[in-house]
């Protein structure tokens, strides 16, 4: 009975570590995005969804697998800038 006792303690130690480390393994074995290219982008009286198109066509170009749009304004014409990665 005591032998049960500890095997069942122990087996609910070793998932307790399994279930606290695993967030720690998988972060470290998660790859961080490599920056590619700044870019920036105007155009005169165009939509948003038109500038993004734009960014999306140059990281294309330049062969990134995301963007991120670091700031956009929009007026009389519209300007975005982005961080482009791989």
């Amino acid at each position: 009975m005591l032998m049960e006792i500890e095997m069942n303690m122990l087996k609910t130690s070793l998932l307790l570590t399994a279930l606290l480390t695993a967030p720690v393994t998988f972060s470290a074995l998660a790859q961080q995005p490599v920056e590619v290219a700044r870019v920036s982008v105007s155009a005169i009286a165009a939509a948003p969804s038109v500038v993004e198109h734009a960014i999306a066509k140059l990281a294309q170009e330049k062969n990134a697998t995301s963007w991120k749009i670091t700031s956009m304004r929009i007026d009389s014409s519209t300007h975005a800038t982005a961080i482009l990665y791989k």
